[in-house]
């Protein structure tokens, strides 16, 4: 008996297994950002700014994945703690009320410490001009706190809203 496999069922199959195994139909976004310890979504690449701050220790590009790129500024606390920052608009952060003066990246700016909203890690700051215009806020958010929703299969450990029960 000569068994014939119908062509139009290994197309089907063939499709069905490209699907499975192609990295861009995996439901990951590209561009999206996450708070690297619980997964909430920060923001887009698309909402990155590139504000020049003062008393930078060094500068870099950051280049994501999806071929947008970012400002990546090194700044150093009066704790003598460094933080590798990106500027944005809007991203998804809670802002602490209390405005501090003293001790600005960026100059002629007050900041707010943000955390993430679902799991309250530090993941950077929100600056408002001094007297003026709150539309010329932005955001510093620290690199190393978030991840790419695109790279995140890469991380070793799974944050803990991720893990069951």
């Amino acid at each position: 008996m000569d068994f014939k496999f119908p062509f139009y069922l290994f197309i089907l199959a063939d499709t069905f297994l490209t699907i499975l195994c192609d990295d861009k139909e995996d439901g990951k976004r590209e561009g999206v950002l996450l708070c690297k310890k619980c997964g909430h979504e920060v923001g887009q690449t698309s909402d990155i700014l590139n504000v020049l701050g003062t008393h930078v220790q060094r500068r870099a590009v950051k280049k994501f994945s999806d071929k947008s790129l970012a400002l990546l500024q090194y700044f150093t606390n009066p704790h003598h703690q460094q933080f590798g920052l990106i500027t944005m608009k809007n991203p998804s952060l809670y802002v602490h009320k209390q405005v501090i003066m003293d001790d600005s990246w960026f100059q002629n700016h007050a900041w707010s410490m943000c955390t993430c909203p679902h799991c309250t890690t530090h993941l950077g700051w929100w600056y408002q001009p001094v007297g003026e215009d709150l539309e010329a806020s932005f955001y510093g958010v620290v690199l190393d706190k978030i991840i790419e929703e695109s790279q995140a299969d890469a991380v070793v450990r799974l944050p803990p809203a991720f893990q069951q029960s």
